[in-house]
Order: structure tokens, then sequence, then C-alpha cells
């Protein structure tokens, strides 16, 4: 039980020093009190209990291995998904992309590509995301129940691709499985589940771009290119922050492909750029003047933001993320450079990245979190031989995120003014009124605007939204603000679909 003492104190450790994390949603500092730590402490000891019992018993034997650990891992996104679906909606960024998705739903693909960056305020986003959401809404109506769905599969999905990985990359199924329940080890990441963001998306797109990659690189054929340059043109489209990341890929070919030679490598990465770029050609050439916008938003305002948005690597490695991942990821880097494997250093690209472009924010770089999953895998096969006990420490990290997203960072949550807007939601759909006017009080003090907190309203209604006032970007902006996080929310405009005429029967 040295690994589950180990988590138990790693607990307190970080417990006494939260006041070290710098995360901007779920600091330590906030999310953790003198009153519910022993709950938290409690919980984690029950969940390594049953580890135990369940690499013991439940994973034993060697048949069918693979079976049960799928159906293990949606398990494990099942379960917190559903405890934290209570939780409110904490980012303001949802209430951009609920508008964009809307768009969508109400009007069509059409209207949505034609309007992109025009009428659909598109700020610094890509639309891959609002596209998913979009189509869903307009099949199942706008709910938070289809933007949970989507996050739970984006992130099973992306749990069965690095799996897919480990075995590709580091040659073992069970390393691939190790990798994908280390991946849950982060109660940043599980509390993205309920939120209407693109994060998870985006890690599922980026997850996918790599790993056809690098199969399509070692095996070539010409399915397999096509599918990894349409992979790359999907994660292209997922989020600006993708583009760099993606530059990780060719450091990873020592390792997914070293008996293949260097002229096939280089015509068959040519052949993945071109079906990428064929792919987005047609986006960039309707898009330029507002691809060249906010290409210039994120050289200026972005780029300033991130210095001073910054979390710290403290909080990324220790605080949100499980400290044995930690451990195990410096175990393996050290067994690299003692053995001169340096194939293996393209799994350090997670690590590089963060250094490289100083993104010490973990939302920036969760997209490259199951390469520091795979990191870690590798770390936890090369100290520890017993497969029993490699099974426990995979299945205790995932629990510790876990456990400490629904025992600490749920109530904190939900003890926060956000959640009024539920209740809000809630009390108005008993009224069974058939719209309801929203009226907001102007903001001269907070960095945001509180219209953007409308869509978030909107996000638990089942009534329809009329709103008769004029929304900050239909003014001119003063421009004093320049430099908040918020700016976006003073430059929204009112949306179509909450304007009285454009829905008469409300009005």
């Amino acid at each position: 039980m040295a690994i589950g003492g180990g988590l138990l104190a790693a607990l307190c450790i970080l417990y006494i020093f939260r006041f070290l994390d710098g995360n901007t949603l779920a600091s330590w500092r906030w999310t953790f009190t003198a009153a519910n730590f022993p709950r938290v402490a409690a919980t984690l000891l029950g969940t390594i209990v049953v580890c135990r019992l369940l690499a013991r018993f439940a994973l034993a034997g060697s048949r069918a291995t693979g079976p049960r650990h799928a159906l293990l891992a949606a398990g494990a996104v099942l379960a917190p998904a559903m405890l934290l679906a209570r939780q409110p909606e904490m980012l303001l960024d949802a209430g951009r992309y609920l508008i964009q998705a809307t768009y969508l739903a109400e009007y069509g693909p059409g209207f949505f590509l034609q309007q992109w960056g025009r009428t659909i305020p598109a700020w610094t986003d890509q639309p891959l995301g609002a596209i998913v959401y979009g189509l869903l809404f307009s099949f199942f109506g706008q709910a938070r129940t289809v933007v949970l769905a989507v996050n739970v599969a984006a992130l099973f999905l992306t749990l069965s691709l690095t799996h897919a990985l480990g075995r590709t990359l580091l040659r073992s199924q069970e390393a691939g499985w190790t990798a994908a329940f280390l991946l849950l080890g982060s109660p940043y990441l599980l509390v993205q589940l309920p939120l209407m963001l693109v994060d998870i998306l985006t890690m599922l797109a980026m997850t996918l771009a790599i790993f056809t990659a690098t199969r399509a690189l070692r095996h070539g054929g010409r399915l397999r290119l096509i599918f990894a340059g349409l992979a790359l043109a999907l994660a292209l489209l997922a989020k600006y922050s993708t583009w760099p990341m993606l530059l990780g890929i060719p450091l990873l070919v020592p390792l997914a492909a070293p008996t293949t030679p260097a002229k096939s490598l280089l015509r068959r990465g040519v052949a993945i750029i071109l079906v990428a770029s064929g792919a987005l050609l047609p986006y960039i050439a309707a898009t330029w003047p507002l691809t060249a916008r906010q290409l210039q938003i994120l050289a200026t305002f972005q780029r300033q933001g991130l210095a001073a948005w910054q979390e710290g690597a403290l909080s990324i490695f220790f605080f949100q993320n499980c400290p044995a991942l930690v451990v195990l990821a410096a175990i393996a880097l050290w067994r690299v450079a003692q053995r001169r494997a340096w194939r293996y250093l393209g799994l350090c690209w997670f690590i590089v990245f963060a250094f490289l472009f100083h993104a010490w924010r973990l939302r920036y770089l969760l997209p490259l979190l199951p390469l520091f999953a795979l990191l870690a895998a590798l770390g936890l096969h090369e100290t520890v031989a017993d497969r029993q006990a490699r099974r426990f420490a995979a299945l205790a990290a995932a629990c510790w995120g876990i456990t400490i997203a629904v025992t600490a960072y749920l109530p904190f949550f939900r003890s926060t003014s956000m959640t009024n807007l539920q209740k809000a939601a809630a009390a108005i759909d008993r009224l069974e009124t058939p719209a309801v006017e929203v009226l907001f009080l102007p903001q001269r003090q907070s960095a945001g605007a509180t219209a953007a907190a409308v869509p978030l309203l909107d996000l638990f209604l089942s009534t329809p939204i009329v709103c008769r006032q004029p929304w900050p970007g239909d003014r001119q902006s003063s421009g004093a603000r320049e430099y908040t996080p918020l700016r976006f929310s003073r430059e929204l405009p009112l949306p179509l679909f909450y304007r009285p005429e454009t829905r008469p029967s409300l009005s």
C-alpha cells in the first residue's frame, strides 16, 4: 500500500501548501478548507481501497483485459460526469460558444458558414467546437445534457486514442491503458465535462491528429494518409493553440517509425500536409480577413494577456494533476537519459511546449495532456515490475482526479454566484410562460459585461429569451479595458435570436 499511502501523504502536503496554487478556476486556496479536507481525505482513502480490489480481482488474468479496461474507463468517465452535472457554468467564455452554436442550430449551416466572424462573433475562436454543438442542438435541442454528452463522448474517445497511442509508441497495450487512466488523474480536466467549452473537443482533435499522423508515417497507405490529413485539418480548426502544438508530431517520428526510411517519411509527411491544406484552403480563402484579424489579436492581446494570466508550474503539475504523474514522468526522463534512449523525448512535448511558449496555464495545455500521461506511463512501467501494482497505481491516480473534482471542486463551484443562474432558470421554467424578457445592469467596475451572462442563463432555460437592450458590441467600445481577459464580453452584439423582431410571436 505504499502507492496509496504516498497519495494520501501528497494530499496532506498539498493541502498545507495550497496557497501556492495559482489556478484561476479551481485553486486549492478556494476549494479546500479545514471543514472539507477530512471528507476529501476519507473519500480518497475509500476509493484507494476500491482500486486495490479492482486491480487484484476485476482485472486479474490475461484474457479479455482490453474489454474490461475499456468498460472500466467508460465507468471512470461516466461516474464523475453524472455527479458533476449539477455544476454551474463557471466561465463567461461558454456564453460565446453558446451564441455561436445557437446560430447554427437556429439558422442552419449555410448561414453559419457565411456569417462566421460577421454576424456571428468569432473573437479568436475556431469554428469546430461551435459546429459540433450546433449540429447536435439542431437535432436534440439546446440543453445542458447535450453539452455533457458531447464532452463525455469526447473524453472517452480521447482515452481510447491514448490507449492506442501507447500501443503504438510504447509497444504495449497495457501501457496504453495505464496512460489512459493516468490522464483521468487531472481534476481540472474532469470539471470541464459539464462546461460548454471546447477544450475537451480540442484535446480529442489533437490526440486524433497525433495518432493518425504517427500511424500514417509508419505504415503509409493512401487511406491512412488521407485520414491523417483530415485529422490534421480538424485539429487546426479546433483552436489556434493547436497550430504550434502540432509541431511536436515530428518529434514522435523516431518513436513511431524507427525503421521507416527517411525518404518514405518525407514523402508521407508531404502527402499529409497536402491533404490538410486542400481541406483547409476553401475555409482560409473565405475567411482570410477574419483569420488575419484573429492572428493580430493573438499576437497582441492574447500574448500580453498570457503573461498576466499564468498559473505557474506548481499549479499545473502538482495541484491540478495527480502528483504521481510528475514523479513518474521525472523517472521516465531519468531512465531515458540514463539509457540514452532519445527516441522517447517526443513524449516530453507537453513539458517542452510549456517552457518554450511560456504557456503556464493548464487550460491552454490540455490538448497535450495525453502525451504527458504517456510519459508518466513509461515511467511507471520502467519502475514497477509487478503488473497488479501498475494497475493499482493507474487506477489510484484516476481516483485522485475524480475524488478532488467531486468532493472539493464541485461544492465550491456550487457555492459561487454562478449557481444563481441555474436557480433562476429553474424558477422561470416553473412559471410556464411563453417567453421571458431579460434585463441586465451595466457594469462600470467589472472587467466583464453583464450581457455575456445572458446566454449562460439561456443554457439552463427551456423558456425562450427576448432581449431589447443594446449589448456592448452594438455600441462603440472605449478601449479602456483592452487587455482585460474578459474583453470579448464587451464586444458581443445582441444576437439575432434574442431580438423581438425575429420572433414576432414573442414580442
